[in-house]
């Protein structure tokens, strides 16, 4: 069985590479951003420039020769191309079975693009505020590597600090944290 996942935020799709390897699956990443933030992937694209239709066919075409030797595409977050419309190349022309993981700002608060439910085979989210989103999806918790982790001992002297640090407050769903936080305080 050979898995492409296609991105990785919250480094979600490079954990699942690891433990799919670990257990016999083929199972390779691409990305198309980094942001500089990581680097455990199997296919960069992001040094190419897609706001010119050159660098967007240019992208076009080394997913298409990777998504054609896969069983199955793990697609992760915002798409490829605006609405989603590369789910019908990959989904629809080249008849490959997809999986459409969603994890936060691409979906939240926003309409659901009706036809992605025609033509993925399953749909995931990384948290459950995000289900209300995306019709018939699940919830898979994110994979975590602790061998990453540092522990610490944990102080137990004092209230319990939260800290939430969002980038943008109705992006992040602020609103939730902190309803969440008033029903335990």
């Amino acid at each position: 069985m050979r898995v492409l996942h296609l991105n990785n935020p919250a480094q979600v799709a490079s954990n699942l590479v690891r433990a799919q390897r670990s257990l016999g699956l083929e199972s390779s990443l691409v990305v198309t951003s980094t942001k500089g933030w990581h680097s455990n992937f199997d296919y960069d694209l992001s040094d190419i420039d897609t706001r010119q239709v050159q660098g967007k066919l240019s992208v076009g075409k080394k997913l298409y020769g990777l998504i054609k030797d896969c069983d199955i595409l793990h697609y992760h977050g915002q798409a490829v191309s605006e609405g989603y419309r590369d789910l019908v190349m990959w989904s629809g022309i080249m008849n490959k079975p997809v999986i459409l993981h969603h994890h936060g700002s691409e979906i939240r608060n926003k309409q659901y693009p009706k036809f992605a439910s025609k033509l993925v085979k399953h749909r995931y989210v990384s948290t459950p505020d995000l289900l209300e989103f995306v019709p018939d999806a699940e919830w898979l918790p994110n994979p975590v590597n602790l061998d990453n982790l540092e522990y610490s001992e944990t102080g137990t002297d004092g209230p319990l600090k939260i800290l939430h640090a969002p980038t943008n407050r109705q992006v992040k769903n602020t609103a939730a944290v902190l309803d969440a936080i008033s029903q335990v305080e």
